[in-house]
């Protein structure tokens, strides 16, 4: 069995082959670099990191002997495992972060051993400068720790309070990305957080936090790895008729739609959905007003559906449910062209429905639809 795993990103950005091969190659340096002892406290032995060359089905025979060379290359302390490895990295910026980011972040063997201190920092960080990343180990994990704080503290919220920098997020430093600047301080604090916290963390949220630092690395370089991730966000981020989800908890929804909103604004180009719009009879307000938000299309416009002459307000809107829509169920609308209009009521309420058509009309000629 290899060694080798295919980590869930790649097959959710649809990464080329060229980029798995760059990824391997890293692991390959970093595996080299242990001893015998290094290498039993992460349960594997030298053959296996030898049988797993030869046998993975997708290196090409001339790559699997480059492989094979680096291999001998750093066991043997020699510097030329540097050219040997250049020519592994993939010649694409935004692949090559996109994979410097795994080497850093998720590395499945070295949960013991320290990536950011000490020899192998030095030899991960002269991987990083192969890779023209801009950034160090620690400059990485420290980020990635902020950004995973600022999930887990429910803080994210979007471009409105500066937590998203457009661009490569990791030029020059971190210090500073969710802090206005606020300097080394909690650059060491969240680096204490990845050696601490970040082991009893929440998986799911640091693969959320992984996706968004993914996203925002590469979104001027590969744009395209950008929209798979948001799209990916948005999806999850998709309420039921209830407002809730059947997979996510609800503080988890939250984490995503902020996700989402965060990395929608910075984004390369504005995303949203072209999808046919749902039928939100019987959805609740509140479920109808976050579904409209993910997927582009903004607040929507209420109106009572009983009581025309004075809408009642709505304070809790959980308990107010969706009676009509304009446009209807099924038609498209550009995200952001305009609002959608929903006309609510309590559940157990009667509607006068040609007076409600009416209604619905007149509001949907006032927006120019």
């Amino acid at each position: 069995m290899s060694i080798f795993r295919t980590p869930t990103l790649f097959d959710l950005v649809d990464a080329p082959r060229e980029a798995l091969l760059s990824l391997h190659a890293g692991e390959t340096v970093l595996l080299g670099r242990l001893d015998d002892e290094d290498l039993d406290s992460v349960g594997m032995e030298r053959g296996a990191i030898d049988r797993s060359i030869r046998a993975f089905p997708h290196f090409t025979e001339q790559e699997q002997q480059k492989i094979l060379d680096l291999l001998e290359a750093v066991r043997s302390r020699s510097i030329e495992w540097i050219p040997l490895f250049g020519e592994l990295v993939h010649d694409d910026e935004g692949w090559r972060d996109f994979v410097s980011l795994h080497w850093c972040l998720r590395n499945p063997w070295f949960d013991e051993i320290n990536l950011s201190s000490g020899p192998m920092a030095t030899l991960l960080d002269t991987m990083l400068e192969i890779t023209r990343l801009e950034a160090s180990v620690v400059d990485v994990q420290g980020s990635y720790a902020a950004l995973a704080q600022e999930i887990a503290d429910g803080k994210l919220s979007g471009t409105e309070e500066g937590l998203f920098l457009a661009g490569n997020v990791l030029a020059g430093a971190a210090v500073g990305w969710f802090t206005f600047g606020a300097g080394a301080g909690l650059l060491g604090k969240a680096s204490e957080w990845v050696n601490g916290q970040a082991r009893q963390a929440d998986a799911w949220i640091l693969e959320l936090a992984m996706q968004c630092m993914t996203a925002l690395t590469v979104s001027e370089t590969r744009p395209e790895i950008h929209r798979a991730i948001v799209q990916d966000i948005r999806a999850k981020a998709r309420p039921d008729a209830s407002g809730g989800s059947t997979r996510f908890s609800e503080r988890q929804l939250r984490m995503l739609r902020s996700a989402y909103a965060g990395l929608n604004a910075e984004g390369p180009a504005p995303e949203g959905s072209t999808d046919p719009l749902p039928d939100f009879s019987d959805w609740t307000v509140r479920a109808a007003k976050q579904y409209c938000e993910v997927e582009g299309h903004g607040e929507p416009l209420l109106m009572d559906a009983v009581q025309f002459d004075g809408p009642r307000g709505i304070w809790d809107d959980s308990k107010w449910v969706v009676r009509a829509q304009r446009p209807s169920a099924g038609s498209t609308i550009e995200p952001g062209s305009r609002p959608v209009v929903l006309a609510y009521s309590r559940p157990f309420e009667g509607l006068r429905l040609p007076l409600l058509r009416r209604h619905l009309d007149d509001a949907e000629a006032g927006l120019g639809g």
